[in-house]
């Protein structure tokens, strides 16, 4: 696989390592995977899609570590969801997006040592009732990462210095941030490897609790907070940092505004409304199986009480 990507940049080695990584190195081992993932899809009666790119198969096998039967079951997910969430996968007009006044949502070109992706969320402005457009705006970003990155996982960086993080988190409908963070590990195939949060107030163990009600647990235990920079210094490599937070890149609105300008393109465009029609049809699935894997999903929470 050549990867070639105007935003997105890999080490020259990224492939064959993490191929290597999950045992599919071997000639002619990763053409295998996709065949039989290829293969299973065109038995799924309740598809309303029988065919993907070889290279999304891929991306997806890889960020499930070469499991092919967790493969299966996120590939079903992506295409469920699709159908009992239709409204986050509603078109966006992009050329006239608003949510970055709430959320700056950057992708880092460079990868971590270890063929990491890191993504920035700058949240600043006082509008918190704009928040939906962010989520659709995410879920965006999913889909292209899929369709073209390929990395072990990613950090999120949630730089929270800006804003009020209690009346933040009084305008979060935690059950929206449930499904959006179903959709991008369950449905995209995210791993999530860490989320930092930058904030010296107080409040901000508020925000670590909400997220921790809507991930799993494990995920959940990677939450860590910073107060300064320094301390994101040594999990995040200075140098793939925008040169807003001391790294040597482009700055935080130059990097959101090349991640736009993609998602806008033609080619993207063309390739989101070609997923959006791989979702499903119930009516040829077996009930049972459904009420197994996707009844109760939503899950119970805690009442979060903002004082």
């Amino acid at each position: 696989m050549e990867l070639n990507n105007p935003i997105l940049k890999f080490h020259p080695n990224t492939v064959i390592e993490i191929r290597k990584q999950y045992g599919l190195d071997a000639p002619g081992r990763m053409d295998e995977a996709i065949d039989i993932l290829e293969e299973w899809v065109k038995k799924q009666e309740h598809f309303t899609v029988k065919t993907f790119p070889r290279g999304i198969l891929e991306r997806i096998i890889i960020n499930n570590k070469g499991s092919l039967e967790t493969s299966k079951k996120k590939l079903d997910k992506a295409c469920t969801f699709r159908t009992i969430f239709p409204n986050f996968y509603e078109s966006m007009d992009l050329h006239n997006y608003i949510g970055y006044k709430l959320v700056t949502c950057t992708l880092l070109p460079k990868m971590t040592p270890d063929h990491g992706r890191i993504i920035i969320f700058k949240c600043h402005g006082n509008r918190f009732d704009q928040i939906q457009y962010h989520y659709k705006y995410f879920l965006l970003a999913c889909e292209y990462l899929q369709a073209f990155d390929y990395s072990t996982g990613l950090s999120f960086v949630v730089d929270l210095k800006e804003i009020n993080i209690v009346e933040f988190v009084r305008a979060i409908n935690v059950m929206d941030v449930k499904k959006v963070m179903d959709i991008a590990t369950e449905g995209y195939s995210m791993r999530l490897k860490g989320i930092h949060i930058i904030s010296d107030s107080k409040a901000v163990d508020l925000f670590a609790t909400l997220l921790r009600q809507v991930l799993k647990a494990k995920i959940g235990q990677r939450i860590s907070c910073h107060k300064y920079l320094e301390s994101l210094y040594e999990i995040v490599p200075r140098d793939i940092l925008p040169k807003d937070y001391g790294g040597d890149d482009k700055t935080v609105v130059e990097l959101r505004d090349d991640l736009l300008n993609e998602l806008c393109s033609e080619k993207i465009i063309s390739h989101c409304k070609a997923m959006n029609e791989a979702r499903t049809n119930e009516n040829y699935r077996l009930i049972a199986d459904f009420n197994e894997e996707y009844l109760g999903m939503a899950g119970t929470f805690r009442t979060l009480t903002v004082d």
